[in-house]
């Protein structure tokens, strides 16, 4: 796979002007080897009044934040892109750019199997009572759970995947994992996709940088108001440690 085999969108809320804005220079600043991406309304939380139950505390940040995940994958399978062959690349509008963005995506890219379903370039390892990810390759973990959704690829087939998986019904996803760092009974979006994961369900890959002592992740989160949670942040790249680096 190649990047201009790639279509990219970015989420971002139609009253967020301003970090669209950055968000838009960022990417220009990448030079990434692909075309611009393709604004995508995302769902805005506080017009929607309440989250439901499983929504991580009832935030509506985070059910905005689910519904705009979930809205851009059924929109690209009614789309065709599943037909298609087409993967998607995600961004969300807060989402970072490493200096040397471009180089290591056309090398992960190159390395991704065919089969696979998602390919993080940023996110957060959870690592704590679970497996770590392993060396895939070169410049590829074999991904075990991540959180964040701020830079991810979608293949093709996994669209349906992603789609059955918050509409079977059950919504048990919402239950206490003892394994995440909060504890807290519910769940977010990237929170599910993870345990999907973690239980077999997707096959996930994360970049990987191939000099242990280097940043793995291309894409952070930057500094600003989260959209999910309200609360101010600082940047952010969530590097796995140091001393899984080189696990295999």
């Amino acid at each position: 796979m190649k990047p201009r085999d790639l279509t990219p969108f970015v989420i971002n809320l139609r009253r967020d002007v301003e970090r669209r804005a950055a968000f838009f220079e960022r990417f220009a600043a990448a030079g990434a080897p692909f075309r611009e991406p393709i604004l995508f309304d995302g769902v805005d939380g506080r017009e929607l009044g309440a989250a439901p139950t499983w929504i991580s505390r009832g935030r509506v940040g985070a059910f905005g934040c689910f519904l705009s995940h979930l809205t851009l994958w059924t929109r690209a399978f009614a789309a065709g892109f599943a037909e298609s062959r087409t993967p998607i690349l995600v961004f969300e509008d807060d989402a970072t750019f490493a200096p040397d963005f471009a180089e290591r995506l056309t090398a992960a890219l190159a390395e991704v199997p065919d089969d696979f379903d998602l390919l993080y370039l940023g996110g957060q390892h959870l690592t704590r009572n679970r497996p770590a990810p392993t060396v895939f390759s070169p410049n590829l973990y074999r991904a075990s759970n991540v959180n964040r959704l701020h830079a991810y690829v979608v293949a093709p087939g996994a669209l349906a995947k992603l789609i059955a998986l918050f509409w079977r019904g059950d919504f048990s996803w919402g239950s206490r994992d003892a394994g995440t760092p909060s504890g807290f009974p519910e769940a977010c979006v990237d929170h599910e996709i993870g345990r999907a994961v973690e239980r077999g369900e997707l096959t996930a890959f994360a970049l990987r940088n191939p000099d242990a002592t280097g940043n793995d992740w291309i894409c952070g989160q930057a500094a600003g108001v989260s959209s999910s949670t309200g609360k101010r942040v600082d940047e952010k790249t969530w590097e796995l440690p140091q001393d899984l680096k080189g696990a295999g």
